[in-house]
């Protein structure tokens, strides 16, 4: 009994006697100004203000975010600075600790000012160009998408209080971001996150409001795109609005949706803490492109809500993205923007790809999270195949009240409310652990226990024996697949290719040149899809890789292929009524 007692009285005996300076009772104030210089300068000149510091405290250290995208730049873009004064103006010595860490000898001074220069070329730098540039910053003659995270140079400081960004864009250019807005390019970042790792959008994007739950998103269109916004906003803004009464929370007043200039083929995006910067390849502006964009809005939107609360470790990248996915087709699916058959056969295609994915064997979900995410795309692939695979499972176990402990009636989002929004990630980062026990506390210790080695373990699943046992009579068959090549070409060299086509699964890969198909020579792309599309049971590739000749000679694989019933999410619907 003597514990609790002195848990209790442990603040009053650790209380230092007499006042606290003031530095400790108040976070510090930090405010930035960001002026914007279009091409032909393409240049951001960036002022910090830093006020309260401690003055006992000699150093004041800096940092740049090192990763905001995926690809990481060996330093971060800086014509000039960081440069260093204090409160009355002295020069402050500025030290290079790092690539992306610095330290300002600022004595005693409780004001520190900071300038720096970042130019806006990230997109033409080699090791972006081609690779996911989308998530990098750009400035065109007429508008610019920017990234805080590219920008902003920041204090490493004990507390953080709401921060003041001012942003000066050219004269004629509207400034949109995600934060709470004071006036015109004059913004209110809550805390160190959202100001560090945001987009905001600067001149002529094309901009529509959709409001929900007390919370306003902005989605912007940049130049050229609207054909887009025509087709892509009235299909956008339910999503928007289910995705927000989900949550259940307001993780922030104001969202910034930015669709850049589509610069790459396809499409893609990047979720940002509030924000998120979307590309369409403006070929897809069609009926099925618009049903991918739906999709790839209702995943990065439903990303903003587990990026509110907590930084997702690599053990749940699964949870992260698999049902985060897993909700970008359930959701479209229950507002009637797709059908239930679109939701099944989603479902489907990522229970065959899980089985079919060559890491599978040897590489468990959780794993496959940590530096393989990054590195292999097959890695990448199982993330989100098995995530929605497992979303899937999950959210049949709950639906079904004989296997909850509680003998009620439930599905996932309750289950996604309750571990999203805990409190006690406002400490700290959620662990596999939590995540089990959370399922525990729903679903009993054994069968969260059985649900959970299906992401821990290195081996395909019997998913089969997995659904049935949840009272779901899930069907497997093989099939024999489809002939197509399922890649881009230029000449008879693959570029860009599906995973899950017969290209990747006999072995091939990007930038292999194929020289014959079953003793036909292909020297143009023509001959090469020709000789392709009469492929049957047997295969002989002859290619050239890396410089040097390689073989395949084997039997086409056949295709798994899965048949869900839908009557436990769409009581209306059955596994033939599609």
């Amino acid at each position: 009994m003597w514990f609790p007692v002195l848990l209790a009285l442990a603040p009053a005996v650790l209380q230092p006697s007499g006042p606290s300076p003031a530095w400790i009772q108040e976070p510090s104030e930090v405010s930035y100004q960001l002026r914007v210089a279009p091409p032909p300068v393409s240049q951001v000149f960036g002022h910090g203000r830093f006020e309260g510091l401690d003055p006992d405290e000699p150093a004041l250290h800096l940092y740049m975010v090192e990763r905001y995208g995926f690809v990481t730049l060996a330093e971060p873009r800086l014509a000039d600075g960081p440069r260093a004064v204090d409160g009355s103006g002295a020069p402050l010595p500025v030290e290079r600790l790092a690539p992306y860490r610095w330290r300002v000898d600022k004595g005693t001074a409780a004001e520190v000012e900071l300038s720096w220069v970042v130019p806006i070329d990230h997109r033409s730098l080699p090791a972006v160009a081609g690779r996911d540039e989308y998530q990098f910053p750009y400035l065109a003659d007429d508008h610019g998408m920017l990234t805080t995270s590219a920008l902003l140079m920041v204090p490493e400081l004990p507390l953080w209080g709401p921060s003041m960004l001012t942003i000066d864009a050219p004269e004629g250019w509207p400034v949109h971001g995600p934060w709470p807005r004071i006036a015109p390019g004059v913004f209110r970042p809550e805390g160190e996150y959202a100001l560090v790792a945001n987009l905001f959008a600067v001149g002529a994007w094309d901009m529509y409001t959709v409001e929900a739950a007390d919370a306003e998103v902005d989605v912007l269109f940049a130049p050229g795109q609207e054909r887009l916004a025509e087709l892509a906003v009235p299909l956008i803004a339910p999503v928007l609005k289910a995705e927000l009464e989900l949550f259940d929370v307001r993780p922030f007043e104001r969202y910034a949706v930015l669709f850049g200039r589509p610069d790459s083929q396809g499409l893609g995006g990047s979720p940002k803490q509030g924000s998120m910067t979307l590309f369409v390849d403006n070929r897809m502006v069609n009926g099925s492109g618009v049903a991918a964009v739906l999709h790839l809005v209702a995943h990065e939107f439903f990303h903003t809500w587990g990026q509110s609360r907590y930084e997702c470790p690599d053990e749940l990248r699964f949870f992260n993205e698999g049902f985060t996915d897993y909700y970008s087709h359930l959701v479209p699916a229950r507002l009637g923007s797709v059908t239930w058959g679109a939701f099944g056969e989603a479902v489907e295609k990522a229970l065959a790809d899980w089985e079919s994915n060559p890491r599978a064997p040897e590489l468990s979900l959780a794993a496959a999270g940590g530096p393989p995410f990054f590195e292999d795309t097959d890695a990448y692939q199982l993330v989100y195949q098995g995530g929605l695979a497992l979303a899937a499972l999950t959210d049949a176990m709950l639906r079904n009240p004989e296997l909850r402990i509680d003998g009620r009636e439930g599905d996932l989002d309750e289950f996604m409310r309750s571990f999203n929004n805990d409190p006690r990630w406002g400490e700290r980062a959620p662990s596999l652990r939590d995540f089990r026990l959370a399922l525990a506390e729903r679903l009993g210790h054994g069968r969260s226990r059985q649900l959970l080695a299906l992401a821990q373990r290195p081996r395909a699943p019997d998913l089969v024996r997995a659904f049935t046992a949840v009272g779901i009579p899930l069907l497997r068959s093989l099939e024999r697949p489809k002939t197509s090549l399922r890649a881009n070409l230029e000449g008879t060299t693959i570029g860009n290719m599906d995973r899950s086509g017969l290209a990747a699964r006999l072995g091939l890969r990007e930038g292999d040149r194929v020289l014959i198909v079953n003793g036909q020579r292909t020297d143009s792309e023509r001959e090469l899809r020709k000789a392709w599309s009469s492929i049957e049971s047997q295969v002989l590739i002859e290619f050239e890789r890396d410089g040097k000749r390689g073989r395949i000679e084997r039997e086409v694989p056949k295709v798994v292929r899965y048949s869900l019933p839908l009557d436990r999410w769409a009581p209306s619907q059955s596994g033939d009524d599609r």
